[in-house]
């Protein structure tokens, strides 16, 4: 029998993971079946490009750009992250012929897994903040404190998150641009 929390929890973010991977495959066998297999080189770098813009979020938070409000900074993020991982996937394709584009996939993907678990983390941090707010009664103090707590702990987990997120994001960048820098050395 499924866990009910499971299933509307933890199954989307796997099936949006999945998901990216079967589109991209689909894609990809499209583009061969019908002899545009050439224009998944163009997906490289529209795929790096929108990634560049999905860090528009980062700067954002840093408060480097004062427009709009955060949250929708967040989802335009996990959708230009979620899409440029997408193309860049389809960029990749079945055939990668050397270490360096596998290893640069192997992060990306690491880093699009990463990222859905945090916005996992947030939604259940979120939810469990809402409830309890709910559940808060204004002349209880003990209540009050306890909901404080939570809003704490809440940031504590993201804090946590986005200390192995970061990284795992540069491993990526850094093994992209090297990528990028031998396909320009050699080509």
């Amino acid at each position: 029998m499924i866990n009910i929390r499971w299933h509307r929890s933890v199954l989307p973010f796997v099936s949006s993971f999945v998901s990216l991977l079967l589109i991209a495959l689909v894609i990809d066998l499209v583009l061969y079946s019908v002899n545009l297999g050439y224009l998944k080189r163009w997906a490289g770098p529209i795929g790096v490009l929108l990634l560049v813009l999905s860090f528009a979020y980062s700067v954002r938070r840093k408060r480097l750009l004062v427009k709009g409000k955060l949250p929708h900074w967040l989802r335009l993020h996990e959708f230009l992250a979620w899409a440029g991982t997408l193309t860049l996937v389809v960029h990749a394709g079945l055939k990668v012929n050397a270490i360096l584009p596998w290893i640069a996939l192997f992060t990306l993907l690491l880093s699009t897994a990463s990222g859905l678990t945090g916005t996992y983390i947030l939604q259940r941090a979120k939810k469990k903040y809402q409830q309890s707010q709910r559940k808060m009664d204004p002349n209880n103090l003990a209540a009050i404190e306890t909901h404080l707590i939570e809003g704490t702990l809440k940031i504590k987990a993201l804090s946590g998150w986005r200390q192995r997120h970061i990284p795992i994001t540069l491993a990526f960048f850094v093994t992209a641009m090297l990528h990028i820098g031998s396909i320009l050395f050699l080509w």
